[in-house]
């Protein structure tokens, strides 16, 4: 019975079972968090550059270059493994300044929002961490929903689909709202 039945690893994408696609966006989204736990358990570090005499919201950028280097160091080697195994260096010869200019930009506002939450987290008390993480993924996911509606990527959308989507942005908004009162009225 094994026998006859098709591998996954042998289908293309969009064949293979919605149910792997589902796991790895949870997947993704679970890992995704432990950038907030590497700055969450990074008091350590963050306490001996403030003893350096540092400003408090710059004392967690010194958390980065550590939790981001494991990362790093995977995502390259990974695609230094499919360059070499699908014999793909060939692409990279004669390509324009743009394919490099806008992976550099990328990176670049990714890093400032990192960069922007971290040290935001310190303003906003005890519950910095993860009062901070929620509303920048929250700001995330408007920000990237936005430029989608702006791009024209939602043009298709059903007005049944464009409903929930609405509503998913709308109480996305709301959260934000409900965390920055709670966390005024707290103080």
């Amino acid at each position: 019975m094994a026998k006859n039945r098709p591998r996954c690893a042998r289908k293309r994408w969009e064949e293979r079972p919605t149910c792997l696609h589902l796991g790895i966006a949870v997947g993704a989204g679970v890992l995704a968090s432990l950038l907030n736990i590497a700055l969450a358990y990074g008091g350590g570090i963050t306490k001996a550059v403030e003893a350096q005499s540092a400003q408090a919201s710059w004392a967690p950028f010194a958390v980065w270059p550590i939790a981001l280097l494991g990362g790093s160091v995977v995502n390259i080697g990974y695609c230094l493994f499919l360059l070499t195994k699908n014999k793909t260096w060939g692409n990279f010869r004669g390509f324009s300044l743009r394919e490099f200019v806008n992976p550099v930009c990328a990176a670049f506002l990714w890093m400032a929002g990192i960069a922007i939450y971290s040290s935001g987290t310190t303003y906003l008390g005890a519950l910095g961490v993860s009062i901070g993480f929620a509303v920048y993924m929250i700001t995330m996911i408007l920000n990237s929903q936005l430029a989608a509606v702006i791009s024209g990527e939602w043009h298709l959308m059903k007005p049944r689909t464009y409903r929930l989507f609405a509503m998913g942005i709308g109480l996305l908004v709301v959260a934000v709202i409900t965390i920055g009162a709670s966390n005024y009225l707290a103080r």
